[in-house]
């Protein structure tokens, strides 16, 4: 069975087929890397750009992976994350865990996502949180 479900934004063009300027599609279960992922696309002229991942890694925090300020991908819990960074303590303290999320859709759970056009891309959240962030794509004209 097939765990996945699509919401596609579609744009206006005269005398030709609506551009699909955001696709967004969750798969629950994967897909041929077997782990959750959330799958960003656009199409224009019956033409697929190159598909943004998010795959529970998060984005780099140089310039070319931000959306005004927010991560293109956000981290999740995945099952074949290993941590190599070992407990330090300090006073006997242990230092303060990093809080990560588990994928944020699980099937047969109901959800919240909002989808935000902001000035430079689409931001997705989840139960309110950050999940992605796609950057818009302009649309090349003949």
């Amino acid at each position: 069975m097939i765990s996945q479900f699509m919401i596609e934004l579609q744009g206006q063009l005269e005398g030709e087929d609506p551009p699909k300027i955001l696709h967004l599609n969750p798969r629950l279960r994967g897909d041929w890397s077997r782990h959750p992922v959330i799958e960003h696309n656009t199409c224009y002229r019956m033409q697929w750009g190159t598909a943004q991942r998010c795959d529970g890694l998060p984005s780099r925090k140089d310039e070319d992976m931000l959306v005004e300020e927010h991560l293109r991908c956000e981290k999740w819990m995945r099952d074949d994350n290993v941590d190599s960074k070992e407990s330090k303590t300090t006073c006997g303290r242990e230092q303060k865990p990093e809080v990560t999320w588990p994928f944020p859709f699980v099937e047969g759970k109901l959800f919240v996502l909002t989808l935000r056009a902001g000035v430079d891309g689409y931001h997705i959240s989840v139960g309110g949180r950050h999940v992605t962030s796609f950057p818009y794509r302009p649309m090349q004209r003949d």
